[in-house]
């Protein structure tokens, strides 16, 4: 399981949607286990039993915890304004956090700006149950687990925009199906939001690849119209047998691709823990998140201050020992000043010979090159999957850098090649070669379809090129 972005962390994420609690368990970056909770959860009041049962079920050892919730209680809207002041632009999200909310008691909310144009200002606000934020905490405190991270579902969606493969500065639609909804998320290729759209569905009823058509016009146009800005491409996550990007095609003017990445509910959880922990949209506050930290330094700064009244205690009859010691020690240092002097010279003298050895040995060092290139072909023969066959392996030297590059084909499956490649770039860049991406599979197929190839195209979706530098 990938989302784009390879992260290292150990924590147990917990995705809450409307009711549905499911957990997976993640150790330095690998899933070890999940859990989906065989009943829904209509309140938090028994969350923190339900938390005990996916620690369990998963045989999670850790502490930190990250949330990814979606209910009806919690509201996100996208807001076009002119510019204002931070101090004026703090007390107009209040009021509208107050009209917005879509609960009795008191409420909180996260604001993430958004590009505009044309004069104005965009942000995408999300506004939540002050009680729902610390509820989950609570429940945390109960099973001694340290809540990192509580993000809404708009989140984990717009940072989608970076897997597929978009220059920085281009815009890109891209549409994806989640849980009750069609999702359709503007952003540059480099992760900047526009503005997001959803259209609901329920169990009984299709949104029809017709409206959706529809939908992804009324978005270029806005996005044309209020913010200046020309959508280039346009991407569709997770395709299916009633929708497909040569569904949508008929509909649109803009080319429609389909991205290889097929989400599932376990997918958001782990796109959700790959975000940031200072991430603007993050409930937790940074007291909560910063408290292990806190009361470490608490016990520091005791034990410190207990060791401090010690040694003030013993502090007078220590020095009276020390100064009685040092007496005496003058008296019988003194006749071995002589000896020590000379065996000091005599030191010094092989340390100049010492020097003088490792100066010619680094020049014989830098006079050797190390076979990189052989090391480097033995490498791939263990790190390949057998599903890839390379066509050209190239390594040449370039300013004191070797510069790689590869070219071959994969099986018919484009998905699964995708999810090699993934694996094989990783592998590079984490491997002992170290290895700077400069040119992906990624971008090879994104080409690809710029030229008009289809994925169904089987020659042209098995072929990958991949180029980097090995420092």
């Amino acid at each position: 399981m990938a989302s784009g972005k390879p992260f290292k962390k150990t924590m147990l994420g917990v995705s809450l949607i409307h009711g549905q609690f499911r957990a997976l368990a993640v150790v330095k970056g690998k899933t070890v286990g999940s859990w989906v909770c065989p009943r829904p959860l209509d309140s938090f009041d028994h969350l923190g039993e339900v938390l005990a049962e996916a620690v369990q079920a998963t045989n999670f050892k850790g502490k930190r915890v990250g949330f990814l919730v979606e209910d009806l209680a919690c509201v996100h809207q996208y807001h076009l304004v002119p510019p204002m002041k931070p101090a004026d632009m703090d007390t107009y999200l209040k009021r509208m956090s107050d009209q917005e909310k879509a609960c009795e008691g008191p409420a909180v909310w996260r604001y993430r700006k958004a590009l505009a144009g044309r004069g104005r200002v965009g942000f995408l606000l999300d506004v939540w149950p002050k009680d729902h934020v610390e509820q989950l905490i609570r429940a945390c405190e109960e099973q001694q687990l340290q809540p990192i991270q509580m993000f809404p579902l708009s989140a984990a969606f717009m940072d989608q925009i970076l897997t597929v493969g978009a220059e920085p500065e281009e815009v890109v639609l891209l549409i994806t199906k989640a849980w009750d909804r069609v999702v359709f998320v503007v952003a540059t290729g480099d992760g900047k939001p526009l503005f997001d759209r959803f259209l609901m569905s329920n169990e009984h009823s299709r949104i029809q690849p017709e409206r959706i058509g529809r939908e992804i016009t009324r978005s270029l146009l806005f996005a044309t119209q209020q913010l200046g800005q020309r959508v280039s491409q346009v991407w569709l996550m997770g395709e299916d047998e009633w929708l497909t990007a040569e569904s949508l095609q008929s509909h649109v003017t803009v080319p429609v691709m389909p991205s290889p990445i097929v989400p599932d509910p376990a997918y958001w959880i782990w796109v959700s823990l790959t975000l940031a922990a200072n991430h603007p949209c993050n409930f937790i506050p940074a007291e909560v998140r910063k408290a292990p930290q806190r009361r470490a330094m608490r016990k520091v700064s005791a034990a410190v201050m207990v060791g401090l009244a010690c040694l003030s205690i013993s502090t007078t009859g220590v020095i009276e020992g020390l100064i009685e010691q040092g007496q005496k020690l003058t008296a019988s240092v003194e006749p071995k000043t002589l000896e020590l002097a000379q065996e000091r010279d005599a030191w010094q003298a092989r340390y100049a010979e010492l020097a003088d050895i490792r100066t010619k040995t680094q020049v014989l060092q830098d006079q050797y090159e190390p076979p990189i290139p052989a090391w480097f072909m033995a490498y791939l023969g263990q790190v390949v999957p057998k599903d890839l066959i390379l066509t050209k392996v190239a390594l040449r030297r370039t300013e004191g850098r070797w510069v790689v590059e590869m070219t071959g084909k994969g099986s018919e499956d484009f998905t699964r090649n995708a999810e090699q490649l993934t694996r094989l770039e990783q592998e590079f860049t984490d491997g002992p070669f170290h290895m700077v991406m400069t040119k992906g599979w990624r971008e090879h197929w994104v080409d690809a379809l710029r030229r008009g190839v289809r994925f169904g195209d089987k020659q042209e979706t098995r072929s990958f090129a991949i180029k980097g530098v090995i420092g």
